[in-house]
């Protein structure tokens, strides 16, 4: 009598240790579902940022390549002006040199906006991919902790508060 009683104290201990491992599954998955939910957003956002990134890159080199074709425009009608100096007033010669002088600054003024711009989409990319790169340590926290390992648990109790919430 006393084998069976304690066959059933150790079977039902088994029980409760392969119930355990479940609950904790359910709830790992619920908190990695919660956290794919924030991540993905941010995935995306961080794709089209670096998209446009790269098509602002993409205008600054034509903007460059513009402004080097001005230029040398600008070289070859300087040397052909000096053999053609005696047909042209000075006066003439100072309006064009003006308007060169005029479409250069233009085409650098936009060179110029355009890398502000670029600058300013590199910074926000650059903090997106660091609070990527905070959720997934937050994640990593958040495994570590369900196995059982070393981890930063404050990381771990605001990653299941934020898998509440979005519940």
């Amino acid at each position: 009598m006393r084998a069976t009683v304690k066959k059933k104290e150790e079977e039902s201990e088994k029980k409760k240790k392969l119930d355990e491992p479940a609950s904790s599954s359910s709830s790992l998955d619920v908190l990695t579902e919660g956290l794919k939910r924030s991540i993905l957003p941010q995935i995306r956002k961080l794709d089209g940022t670096i998209a446009n990134a790269r098509w602002m890159q993409k205008e600054v080199t034509d903007a460059t390549d513009r402004c080097s074709l001005e230029v040398e425009r600008v070289i070859s009608t300087t040397v052909g002006e000096e053999e053609e100096e005696d047909n042209t007033t000075k006066g003439e010669r100072e309006r064009e040199e003006e308007e060169i002088d005029e479409r250069l600054r233009n085409v650098l003024e936009s060179v110029s906006k355009l890398r502000q711009r670029m600058a300013k989409v590199v910074e926000r990319e650059r903090a997106q991919r660091e609070k990527l790169l905070r959720m997934r340590r937050c994640d990593l926290d958040v495994l570590r902790a369900n196995k059982g390992e070393e981890c930063d648990f404050e990381a771990v109790l605001r990653a299941e508060a934020y898998a509440k919430q979005q519940r």
